[in-house]
């Protein structure tokens, strides 16, 4: 006999065991699903999950910022608080706030976090419009070029 009290080694239930809710039929009214966990079919069992609170991380809009924070740049979301605060809640660059013309409309008016390709590091918070300038220039030289060119033609 095994340890775990069966006859053959490894398995954890006797031979034909197919589980306590195999021929179950789902507990709640009207239901003739078969039942797959406590009682009740996928559906209800889930539905009863959403009602006591069980959430994935996936609804979370907070935990899934901070992940995204985390994951993306190596911050996370008191990082961002405290850089938004030192930048006085502007954007480093045009010192605007964020607004719905400035930001993406899921940000929720947050600002983006501005940070080297090559190195990874984090540089400030920018509005959309000035991370896409940054982003399209690539270097401090093509941005520099770009300044001289509308400081001489505009």
């Amino acid at each position: 006999m095994a340890a775990n009290g069966y006859a053959q080694k490894g398995q954890p239930y006797p031979e034909g065991h197919w589980g306590k809710w195999r021929g179950v039929i789902c507990s709640t009214e009207d239901c003739d699903k078969p039942a797959k966990c406590k009682g009740l079919c996928n559906s209800h069992y889930n539905k009863k999950r959403w009602a006591d609170g069980v959430r994935p991380p996936s609804v979370n809009a907070a935990a899934r910022r901070a992940a995204h924070l985390r994951h993306r740049y190596g911050i996370d979301a008191a990082d961002y608080d405290r850089m938004l605060a030192e930048q006085g809640g502007l954007c480093a660059i045009c010192k605007q706030p964020p607004t719905k013309k400035n930001t993406r409309a899921h940000w929720d008016g947050k600002l983006c976090v501005d940070h080297c390709h090559d190195t990874g590091r984090v540089r400030a918070l920018l509005c959309n419009d000035c991370n896409l300038v940054v982003g399209y220039g690539k270097t401090e030289g093509i941005l520099l070029s770009a300044a001289a060119y509308i400081r001489d033609r505009g």
